[in-house]
């Protein structure tokens, strides 16, 4: 009686013992396919994360190469802006010059009228008609001068008009390279996966 309560525990033992061995070499393999999974989900991380600063550092290069062109076109913009001050300020002297011109012609044409009506009342007078048809020429001859000049002044304000025209169409371009520019910035912006 004792001998088979004895065998029945040995062989209950022994179960027990099997069923213990197979649920550690279960535990086992259950670790060791998640130590595997875990490892596998770190690389994919860590390969996303590689690629991800990758792009993000392609992409503040790219940002770099537009920032420096539009810095590059905002100083061309600041000397074309100072080239057009400097043509208002040419062709600011060059009108202040006509109405000075102007002014002068005022005055000789008043004299010039003064001096004719001066001889049209003294034409009894030969000798004081000489003088005043001498005076009258040397009034013409001031005239003639005067003449000259604003043909110089215009000429100045002409050339500075066509100064300002090629440095206004200097600055349209810059302004059309400016926007392609900030155009090819925003593209990699498209590529990104967020709104």
């Amino acid at each position: 009686m004792t001998t088979s309560n004895d065998l029945a525990m040995m062989t209950s033992f022994e179960k027990a013992m099997e069923d213990f061995h197979d649920a550690m070499t279960k535990r086992e393999e259950l670790s060791n396919h998640i130590g595997k999974r875990t490892s596998q989900i770190i690389r994919v991380s860590l390969l996303g994360m590689i690629l991800l600063g990758l792009a993000l550092a392609t992409l503040i290069h790219i940002l770099n190469q537009h920032l420096s062109l539009i810095t590059q076109q905002m100083t061309t913009m600041s000397n074309t802006m100072s080239h057009i001050d400097q043509h208002f300020g040419h062709l600011l002297v060059n009108i202040e010059k006509i109405n000075g011109t102007m002014g002068k012609m005022q005055v000789t044409i008043h004299q010039v009228g003064t001096d004719l009506h001066g001889l049209h009342n003294e034409m009894t007078t030969t000798n004081l008609h000489l003088t005043k048809m001498n005076r009258t020429m040397s009034t013409l001859s001031l005239m003639t001068q005067d003449v000259a000049q604003m043909k110089v002044s215009l000429q100045q304000m002409t050339q500075s008009v066509g100064n300002l025209s090629n440095t206004v169409g200097h600055l349209s371009s810059s302004i059309g390279s400016m926007k392609y520019d900030v155009k090819e910035m925003s593209k990699p912006m498209r590529w990104m996966p967020f709104p």
